[in-house]
C-alpha cells in the first residue's frame, strides 16, 4: 500500500476551506442585503468589506488548488 500523497492531503484541507469561506461568503451577501434593507449602511459597509476579505482569500485558496493541480500534472 502506497503512503498517503501529501499534495492531494493538502488539495482535500485547502478544499475544505474553500467550502467554508463559500458558506461564510454567501451569509456575507445576506447580512449585506439585510443591512441595506433596513438602511444600516454602517452596518452593510462593514459586511461589504469582511466579503472583500473572504472572497481574496477564497480566490488565493483557489490559486493554491491551481497550483497544486499543476505541480500533480508536472508529475505524471
Amino acid at each position: 500500500m502506497n503512503p498517503p500523497d501529501p499534495r492531494a492531503q493538502a488539495r482535500r484541507r485547502i478544499e475544505e476551506q474553500a467550502k467554508k469561506l463559500g458558506e461564510r461568503l454567501a451569509r456575507l451577501d445576506d447580512q449585506v442585503t439585510r443591512a441595506a434593507g433596513v438602511g444600516r449602511t454602517d452596518l452593510e459597509r462593514i459586511a461589504v468589506r469582511r466579503r472583500r476579505m473572504v472572497f481574496e482569500r477564497l480566490n488565493a485558496l483557489n490559486l493554491m488548488i491551481a497550483g497544486l493541480d499543476a505541480d500533480r500534472d508536472e508529475l505524471r
